[in-house]
């Protein structure tokens, strides 16, 4: 696994969260059957274990992830750009499938490049904008199940922060394998939960430099495994995926980059990046708090949530997330 801190020299000079065109209305009483509200907040009515809210908040989210993943990777999209670009720009018709899509961002950017490629995003609920390339297609369906895809039909399988949608990620690895064809790409990303500092910092003890947001994910393990949910998927991603030899040419493939959090960064691109990445953090604790409340008192939550800011406001802080992206090739 290669560990990288933010690199390229473009950032596009966004907001804490990036605009984007407004998925589609839920006035439709047939479309509403997909969501439930609670306390202001609409999360989808179906069986998926996945806790969070799914509303136009979460997507501004989803994208502002998106866009500074895109700035991280010098604007690609995805890591091993050079096998990407073989997979598909051979010129014959071709199979993308985008689990867990959201609002499809990542396959509608994707769809611009790849007009001969058709792009089919999977999701329980209907995020999808009113606007989109006509090769992109987008479909209900809980990756939790098995699809009805048949085997080896597609040519790269992507999923991005999905570990919440399921009790084992094993599944989702599987299910990529089944319909992908010998040699096709899966192409998986997960945030890690867990509060770093840039390389070469050197901080001996996390829990005294910023104990709010240590509390916060410590909080956040617990919380989702009360829900099966197991928190540290991200973090063991490329090791998930090597348990399936006989799936996948192995070891697969991963990096872990290193994103910024706030101005502390000695680089344009980084003060770009970590002022983006503090409103997604921020935005991350308002979906979550309600996963924080049921382990404690709910003053106690807001008081760690509000020392957490004060952390990530801090001056020279050197607070990072890491993403960890993995590459994996179907066994021919």
């Amino acid at each position: 696994m290669s560990t990288n801190g933010v690199n390229g020299t473009n950032a596009s000079n966004q907001t804490p969260h990036d605009n984007e065109d407004p998925y589609i209305d839920i006035d439709d009483p047939q479309l509403e059957t997909y969501f439930t509200e609670r306390d202001g907040r609409r999360y989808h009515a179906g069986t998926s274990p996945y806790p969070l809210p799914l509303d136009a908040r979460e997507v501004q989210r989803f994208v502002t992830e998106h866009n500074i993943i895109r700035d991280v990777l010098d604007q690609n999209l995805y890591i091993r750009p050079d096998d990407v670009r073989r997979v598909l720009e051979d010129g014959t018709e071709k199979q993308v499938v985008d689990l867990a899509t959201g609002n499809g961002k990542w396959m509608r950017d994707l769809a611009e490049q790849f007009p001969h490629v058709q792009f089919h995003g999977l999701d329980i609920v209907p995020l999808s904008p009113r606007q989109y390339p006509h090769n992109v297609f987008f479909e209900l369906d809980d990756i939790g199940n098995r699809g009805t895809r048949n085997d080896a039909t597609v040519d790269i399988v992507h999923v991005r922060s999905a570990f919440m949608t399921t009790s084992d990620y094993r599944g989702i690895i599987q299910e990529a394998a089944r319909i992908l064809k010998p040699g096709g790409l899966f192409l998986a990303t997960e945030w890690h939960q867990s509060i770093y500092v840039q390389p070469g910092l050197h901080i001996p003890d996390m829990q005294a430099y910023v104990p709010n947001l240590c509390r916060f994910y410590e909080t956040l393990h617990n919380a989702l495994r009360s829900r099966n949910i197991d928190a540290t998927v991200p973090a063991i991603l490329p090791d998930l995926i090597n348990g399936f030899p006989d799936l996948f040419n192995t070891p697969v493939h991963a990096e872990g980059h290193f994103v910024p959090i706030g101005t502390w960064s000695t680089r344009e691109i980084g003060r770009d990046i970590g002022v983006r990445m503090r409103g997604v953090v921020t935005r991350y604790m308002e979906s979550v708090r309600h996963l924080l409340v049921g382990q404690l008192p709910e003053d106690d939550v807001d008081a760690m949530i509000a020392g957490c800011e004060q952390e990530m406001a801090r001056e020279g802080s050197g607070l990072s997330l890491v993403f960890k992206a993995v590459c994996a090739v179907r066994s021919e």
